[in-house]
């Protein structure tokens, strides 16, 4: 309001795109009509973050192999458990859920069910991390809100050991991703802008 804008209240939460539930909870508690914003990482790179981040905070005990070789293990039923039963939580799918959390086609078109694809705009964090004020601004833009003046830049929350993966590792998350990442570019008709392997 301050700079001539309208109110907008938000909320956000990396694990709102991945539980299967949420997109019908939201559009229960706050009708049709709200804006989404998605920020997408490169899914080889956030699966590998993912674990590094479980791992720091204790949660995963097995190294990142061992965890994606047993991920569809711990994953088995959790979703479908998730969806049938409005209370159930669950640790496996929040915190184990290293590759399947990549498959955003599919997690979009839940959002897309809810709220249509024209409430939703989709951004990458590679553009986010090269441009921080033209992404801040699209957002905004797209918010229906003014630009807000360019201060210096923000600290980044919740940032990792900064450990990439190994060479080999990273290119088998790249094939693994690969039809993935050729999904969403056909649910968004625009490319992506990760590597395929």
């Amino acid at each position: 309001r301050r700079l001539g804008g309208r109110f907008r209240a938000g909320d956000a939460c990396p694990y709102y795109l991945f539980h299967p539930r949420t997109p019908r909870i939201a559009r229960d508690l706050l009708g049709p009509d709200i804006d989404l914003v998605v920020l997408l990482r490169d899914p080889a790179l956030r699966a590998w973050s993912h674990h590094r981040h479980e791992t720091r905070l204790g949660v995963e005990t097995l190294d990142f192999e061992d965890a994606i070789e047993q991920e569809p293990t711990r994953l088995a039923g959790e979703t479908q458990r998730l969806l049938d039963h409005p209370a159930a939580v669950s640790g496996p799918h929040e915190h184990f859920s290293y590759l399947a959390r990549g498959r955003y086609a599919e997690q979009l078109e839940r959002w897309f069910e809810s709220f249509g694809s024209e409430r939703t705009l989709v951004l990458f964090s590679e553009d986010h991390f090269a441009d921080p004020d033209v992404t801040g601004d699209r957002v905004l833009d797209w918010l229906g809100l003014p630009p807000v003046p360019s201060a210096e830049s923000s600290p980044i929350a919740n940032r990792g050991d900064g450990q990439a993966p190994p060479p080999g590792v990273l290119d088998r998350l790249r094939t693994h991703f690969a039809p993935e990442n050729e999904r969403l570019a056909r649910l968004l008709g625009r490319p992506v802008p990760w590597p395929d392997a």
